[in-house]
């Protein structure tokens, strides 16, 4: 699975104004659908950070509101591979079919519980900040009514930015903050910015 890495800088006299104003670095990764989109990472940064993750993703389920600033908290969630549909039945994800006609990196769940008349699902990825892991943390979020599929297809698109009130886990809908948007592939796997003067900056490595 290919591995991807984030550093960012920051100039000490732009770190100590953000402390100040109980500023956060967070990430927001991409996904190819219709789903809302969830603070992956929310950190107060240090001058020097790395963020590393690779391409692993596990789906997930919860009850969670969707609507900006709420936390989707999982109540399920299972290690998944692409272009296979996950049914989600007594509470937990059962086994996967493949689907043949599914593009790669595509991610499929089956809400079959009756119980309610949706759930909320999503993609979720393992991210390391400064050294510590995050198991698993969602991607986004979207509302399944009840025997209904949906279609996760995460992308490798990442955005970067500063906010004092969003923590990993939140529902986003708006973003007020200037951002940064990097994409990594083959070719760029590790990437490094720097905030200075009020704005992230691309640095070469």
């Amino acid at each position: 699975m290919p591995t991807y890495s984030l550093t960012v800088d920051f100039a000490p006299q732009d770190l100590s104004t953000l402390w100040q104003a109980q500023e956060k670095l967070v990430m927001v990764k991409q996904t190819g659908d219709s789903s809302t989109s969830v603070a992956w990472v929310s950190f107060k940064p240090f001058q020097n950070n790395k963020i590393t993750w690779s391409e692993e993703y596990a789906l997930y389920s919860s009850q969670s509101t969707i609507q900006n600033k709420a936390s989707i908290q999982k109540l399920s969630d299972i290690e998944a591979k692409d272009r296979f549909r996950y049914p989600f039945e007594n509470g937990i994800f059962n086994t996967p079919t493949l689907q043949p006609d599914l593009k790669p990196d595509h991610y499929q769940v089956t809400n079959n519980i009756s119980d309610y008349p949706s759930l909320v699902f999503g993609i979720a990825q393992s991210v390391q900040v400064n050294g510590s892991p995050n198991p698993y943390k969602p991607l986004c979020a979207t509302v399944v009514p009840k025997f209904q599929t949906a279609d996760f297809e995460p992308l490798d698109i990442i955005e970067v930015y500063m906010d004092a009130k969003i923590e990993d886990g939140m529902v986003i809908t708006d973003v007020f903050s200037e951002k940064i948007v990097l994409t990594f592939d083959g070719e760029n796997p590790n990437q490094r910015i720097m905030y200075k003067d009020g704005k992230f900056v691309v640095v070469q490595n």
